[in-house]
């Protein structure tokens, strides 16, 4: 999957931060929907200048994202109000001096069948075929911002926590 040209959002300053949560969906996403939902996070993303990467993989979400505190308060709050997401947690936020991400990418189930259908969003969309859950993913982004480390034990406390 391609990403933007670093420094794509070049306005950082000191209200530079970095949040992250995980949930599950009420139901599973029929294809439409999981459409929806990736295009409004784009456009938002874009919109607001957010950067990060969302993540499905059929039951459960879960989003890092980069940007103003402000921009970040306004898209959490959209999340909240969101019937489709239930259990919600909060599993890191913090300033942050620069950006792990240089745009917004979403890996989901069903993510090349979106492909296949609209070839344009190869950009920002890939399947979910990470060896570790949606928890764990987002615990490791969150506490450390390297692939090669992972807090387990932590990941499936809180996965047991929102069942």
């Amino acid at each position: 999957m391609a990403q933007a040209p670093v420094g794509k959002h070049k306005q950082e300053n000191d209200d530079l931060t970095s949040f992250g949560f995980i949930g599950h969906v009420h139901h599973p996403l029929e294809l439409l929907s999981l459409m929806r939902l990736l295009l409004k996070s784009f456009l938002n993303s874009e919109e607001t200048g957010l950067t990060g990467a969302f993540f499905y993989d059929g039951t459960n979400i879960g989003e890092i994202v980069e940007g103003s505190a402000k921009a970040i308060e306004s898209r959490w709050q959209a999340i909240r109000s969101d019937a489709t997401f239930e259990k919600l947690k909060i599993i890191g936020k913090k300033k942050i001096s620069t950006r792990h991400y240089s745009s917004w990418c979403m890996h989901a189930k069903d993510g090349e069948l979106v492909c296949e259908l609209y070839p344009e969003l190869k950009k920002i969309i890939g399947e979910y075929t990470l060896k570790k859950s949606v928890f764990e993913t987002i615990v490791l982004a969150c506490e450390t911002n390297s692939p090669s480390q992972i807090h387990v034990g932590r990941a499936r406390s809180l996965q047991a926590a929102l069942h």
